[in-house]
């Protein structure tokens, strides 16, 4: 669990993805890849000072895009494509050497196709019979229109050598008009099309600091959102609209402090309060196909619930000889409860979701050896869950279908095992990886009486959630005089696991083994690069069956050839 060290908790830890500051130097970048389904991506990186000592800037930008890899027989036309595009950028600014202002802009285009599965002929009454993989028959254009952004300013001040301020403000948005028809049928009884319109503002305050012995970290945090859905859906007992205004406000206080007891023992510690309000009004009307509002079928107002929790955090460590490292964690943590985003009946819409609550203990190792040429990290976990959020997809409640998902409490939950990852440099020019995972999951007590009145899921396995997986990662330098050729291979496998909390033996997605591959050549001088890469290399096809009924087929063997300019 995350909630000790900066803005929002979750009960499942966060990875945090921070884009290259700017600095004096100058530095660019351009690359190129082209490949089959239509594949292109392009990259663009520019950055350097604009006013030495004082201003800086970099800009960002994306656009990939294919052509998709399943053919849509109604429409005569590719689909499961992605189109996107993307820029950001920053500024610096270091009036002294001990303040400095960034600000960050972002923004995303993208009308990628939304899923769309192969279609399974029911018992009866089809007029279709089994597809080929990755063909479909859907009806729709299931294009997407998604405009997201926003900003950022973070300002942070060294008051002394060990002390510093730090300020994040932040602002985003999204726009989105969504289609869906993923069971892929020749017919309207499993669809929807949803519009999204989503702001927020956060503002966060850390003070940071510490002394040879001791390091901290305080803070607080404050989030507003909107989050608001409508949404028309088709199914087999008629056509609706759903509409959904969600309001949220979450506050936390947070702080974590390591002391280092002595040069082989530390001690961390940390604490957080949050506070969070939640607020829905929605509505649900029969219509016509054309949106027209017709019967209502519900209406809600003012539904408000609050929460508040602190969340413990306790680790120690312990440096057994200078290459080999061990640590103990507990921890508690919380992801926010509320109510169901767009609910499609009263009994969903009155039923709130419940904060989930997780105890999480973890042991592990890190070590390096042989001369550092080789290192192993292990670690043994168990994660003790209350009202453990998941979602139930489709189902039908008190006769009336509800298309899309559920969010649902299980009262009792919990998961463990063990993850191993390795890595060794055979020789100067010969390094591979491997890691390895090992999970176990259990529903304890499971009976989402928001949903269904008469099913228990107790026992079942989470879903998502395969039993073992690995990974071996091997990367291979030939120096040449001219520069330097790499080969680089990948072997990738996931066991068979559930994609529904029933459990049920025709929503299993099955094992999956694929091989990566790809060869480097950079230049002497370090600024060309040309690649060729492939991902599926064996081009192998697997089929995961989910309740519409319909398969979800992986992509075919994908390849790119490439070419990398940098500046620097």
């Amino acid at each position: 669990p995350q909630g000790t060290l900066y803005g929002q908790n979750t009960s499942s830890g966060a990875i945090r993805i921070i884009a290259r500051t700017p600095d004096q130097d100058t530095r660019a970048s351009a690359d190129v890849q082209a490949g089959n389904l239509g594949a292109l991506e392009l990259k663009g990186y520019l950055a350097g000072a604009l006013k030495p000592q004082l201003l800086s800037g970099s800009l960002a930008v994306s656009r990939r895009r294919n052509d998709g890899y399943t053919y849509n027989l109604s429409r005569q036309e590719k689909v499961n494509r992605f189109d996107t595009w993307q820029a950001r950028g920053i500024l610096l600014l270091t009036p002294s050497d001990e303040l400095s202002l960034k600000l960050s802009l972002d923004g995303t285009y993208d009308t990628s196709s939304n899923a769309v599965n192969t279609p399974v002929p029911r018992a009866a009454g089809d007029s279709f019979e089994a597809l080929p993989a990755r063909q479909t028959l859907a009806l729709w254009d299931t294009d997407t229109d998604l405009h997201t952004g926003g900003a950022s300013l973070t300002a942070e001040y060294a008051a002394s050598p060990s002390l510093t301020l730090k300020s994040i403000t932040a602002w985003r948005r999204i726009d989105d008009d969504q289609p869906w028809q993923i069971n892929g049928r020749p017919d309207l009884s499993n669809a929807f099309r949803q519009y999204i319109g989503q702001h927020q503002f956060s503002q966060e305050l850390q003070l940071l600091g510490g002394t040879p012995r001791l390091e901290y970290v305080a803070g607080v945090s404050y989030l507003r959102e909107q989050f608001d859905i409508d949404r028309q859906t088709f199914a087999t007992s008629g056509i609706a609209v759903q509409r959904s205004y969600n309001h949220a406000i979450s506050a936390g206080v947070f702080g974590e402090a390591t002391w280092h007891a002595t040069e082989a023992l530390g001690i961390t510690a940390g604490l957080r309060y949050a506070r969070d309000s939640r607020e829905l009004d929605a509505d649900a009307y029969d219509s016509d196909a054309d949106r027209q509002l017709l019967r209502q079928r519900f209406a809600v107002a003012g539904l408000k619930r609050d929460y508040s929790r602190t969340t413990p955090k306790l680790s120690l460590q312990y440096a057994f000889a200078p290459d080999l490292f061990g640590y103990l964690t507990a921890a508690e943590g919380i992801t926010s409860g509320g109510w169901n985003t767009a609910p499609g009946t009263l009994s969903v819409a009155l039923f709130p979701v419940e904060p989930e609550e997780v105890r999480s203990y973890e042991a592990g190792l890190k070590s390096q050896f042989l001369q550092r040429r080789g290192q192993a990290n292990l670690a043994l976990f168990y994660n003790d869950y209350k009202n453990y959020q998941t979602s139930l997809q489709n189902p039908t409640v008190n006769g009336v279908d509800i298309i899309g998902s559920v969010l649902s409490n299980a009262d009792k939950a919990h998961t463990y095992g063990a993850e191993l990852e390795t890595a060794f440099r055979f020789t100067e020019n010969f390094q591979a990886r491997f890691n390895a995972a090992y999970l176990r999951t259990r529903f304890d007590s499971f009976l989402p009486r928001n949903v269904y009145s008469n099913t228990d899921f107790s026992g079942n396995e989470l879903p998502y959630a395969p039993h073992q997986s690995y990974g071996l990662n091997a990367v291979y330098d030939v120096p040449l005089p001219s520069g330097n050729l790499r080969f680089n291979g990948a072997l990738r496998y996931a066991s068979e696991y559930f994609t529904g909390v029933d459990n049920v033996a025709n929503q299993v997605s099955p094992a999956q083994t694929y091989l990566d591959g790809g060869v480097f050549y950079t230049t002497g001088d370090g600024r060309w690069t040309y690649s060729f890469t492939v991902k599926n290399l064996g081009d192998r096809t697997f089929a995961t069956r989910d309740q519409y009924p319909s398969l979800s087929y992986n992509p075919p063997r994908q390849w790119l050839l490439g070419v990398r300019y940098d500046y620097f």
